[in-house]
């Protein structure tokens, strides 16, 4: 009887073990998750711009928690320009967002994504749905330097 107790008693200790170390793990996961959060909160807040050869844009960067919220203005040489708010999420290192403006008159909505590097912001390529408002595989878009969107003083104007 005694040992029936004991091995009771082993196996139950054996089972907290698993189950604190089991929530430490849990813990630790969800500590780092909410790391890299915050870091991806603050390192996002503000003002992007690229300025070359007469291409403007200039992203600000409103609000940066579970969703990411802001404005988009877009002038490209010898293209329509376009200007507007967009709600989007972060994924690791990438930005989602839609993006909902204006040109020429007509309202439009459209995904764009961007890689978070260096406190700069590469916008992404990739193939589009028929309708051409969204990617068709998040995880196939090449990011392109070319024109990164460099973190600047929001109270910078462009002249926009």
């Amino acid at each position: 009887m005694k040992s029936i107790f004991f091995l009771l008693a082993g196996l139950l200790t054996l089972l907290s073990c698993k189950q604190q170390a089991t929530n430490a793990a849990v813990n630790n996961q969800e500590s780092e998750v909410f790391s890299q959060q915050k870091k991806s909160d603050l390192m996002l807040l503000g003002c992007y711009t690229y300025n070359n050869a007469g291409d403007r844009v200039r992203m600000e960067i409103t609000e940066a928690g579970t969703l990411v919220k802001g404005t988009l203005a877009v002038r490209y040489n010898e293209k329509d320009a376009n200007t507007g708010s967009f709600i989007g999420q972060v994924y690791g290192d990438t930005l989602v967002i839609d993006y909902t403006f204006q040109s020429e008159g007509l309202n439009s909505t459209r995904q764009m994504a961007y890689l978070v590097l260096d406190n700069k912001l590469l916008e992404g390529y990739g193939e589009l749905n028929a309708e051409g408002t969204a990617f068709k595989d998040l995880g196939a878009l090449k990011f392109l330097s070319e024109k990164p969107l460099v973190k600047t003083d929001c109270n910078d104007n462009m002249s926009q």
